[in-house]
């Protein structure tokens, strides 16, 4: 048994569901005796020890669940000399305003919400159509199916540029495997997978030294 058990004086004379109620508003409070200050939680473990309703080997949260009626009526419990003092209520109009303050403000942000969900869904709209005017008829029937579409390069190198923003970048040999991923994105975050996959596109076929340059590369285990 904790030690301090010993320097609390219990109520006498009461039920045993109001013993076990002593331990929350102990642990709530700090409790003052004659050798000084007591942490509640101290108070509190030791308090669930000391009862003797409390049987050997039960454990302080157990105690301190019994008679929840009770304890949900004082919301926070304080010691003024030995009185337990309920928190005050707060003004039910302050409450109110309170209350119709937050539903504006998410009224709000529900609406710039929305806005912005839309400003994007438009712009998402506009890169795949530019994307898509840019691309080969053999490109469109694959990238419409698979979200992908394929550059041939006249130095003989093939890539796949998949729908995405970086690493969306495969080469692959003349026998379709892949021998290489690249990661390498020419757009700012904000701007649509479509725009990035053209930008990726025009700079393959056009600065492809200069896009590998920039790259992060992997290569079946090890980087170039």
């Amino acid at each position: 048994m904790n030690p301090m058990a010993t320097m609390l004086t219990m109520p006498t004379g009461t039920t045993t569901s109001s013993r076990y109620d002593v331990i929350w508003g102990l642990w709530n409070t700090t409790a003052t005796t004659g050798d000084g200050l007591l942490d509640p939680w101290s108070v509190w473990n030791c308090t669930a020890a000391s009862i003797t309703a409390v049987t050997s080997g039960s454990d302080p949260w157990t105690t301190w669940n019994i008679s929840l009626t009770e304890r949900q009526q004082i919301v926070r419990i304080t010691m003024d000399n030995g009185r337990t003092v309920p928190r005050q209520q707060e003004n039910p109009e302050i409450a109110a305003a309170r209350q119709r303050q937050w539903e504006a403000d998410r009224a709000v942000a529900l609406v710039r919400q929305r806005q912005r969900a839309e400003v994007r869904k438009a712009a998402e709209e506009r890169a795949e159509k530019l994307l898509v005017s840019i691309l080969s008829e053999t490109q469109r029937a694959q990238f419409a199916a698979e979200r992908r579409f394929t550059v041939h390069l006249p130095n003989g190198n093939r890539y796949i540029v998949k729908q995405g923003r970086h690493g969306n970048i495969v080469r692959v040999n003349e026998n379709g495997m892949e021998v290489e991923q690249l990661c390498v994105h020419v757009a700012p975050p904000e701007v649509p997978d479509c725009d990035n996959m053209a930008a990726q596109k025009l700079m393959l076929e056009h600065s492809e030294p200069e896009l590998r340059a920039i790259a992060n590369i992997m290569q079946y285990g090890r980087n170039v």
